[in-house]
């Protein structure tokens, strides 16, 4: 029966029938999603999302533009549920803001104040933003 039991539980994870309880992020370390990009007049357009993890802390840095200066934030208000890879946080601009998301290795998907947005993970910030 023992034996059984084993085939059943193998078969499932081969198969895929048991939901992934996989974390989406490392368990330490830093990991970037963007979709900043430079306008024609030169501004900055879009956010930038940097997620850092140590142990059991994890903090998120947000670049944006606030309709005028460009702007760099520590979120506040983190929370992330490693199972789900739900994550939201606020952040002040002008005005405070909220995101609430989904984390996947390579995007993050979400709202900022109620707009959708999907943020590709990059492997480092750029140096130059590309054009929008």
């Amino acid at each position: 029966m023992k034996g059984l039991l084993n085939s059943a539980l193998l078969f499932a994870l081969v198969t895929g029938t048991i939901p992934s309880i996989a974390d989406p992020l490392p368990k330490e370390g830093s990991v970037i999603y963007s979709s900043l990009c430079e306008s024609d007049g030169g501004d900055m357009s879009g956010y930038r999302v940097t997620i850092f993890r140590q142990r059991d802390t994890m903090r998120v840095v947000i670049d944006f533009n606030d309709s005028g200066p460009d702007g760099k934030a520590l979120a506040s208000g983190v929370k992330y549920d490693q199972t789900s890879g739900k994550l939201s946080f606020r952040f002040k601009g002008d005005l405070p803001h909220d995101f609430s998301g989904t984390i996947s290795p390579t995007t993050l998907q979400g709202s900022f104040d109620g707009a959708g947005v999907t943020l590709p993970a990059i492997k480092a910030a750029p140096r130059k933003l590309p054009p929008c």
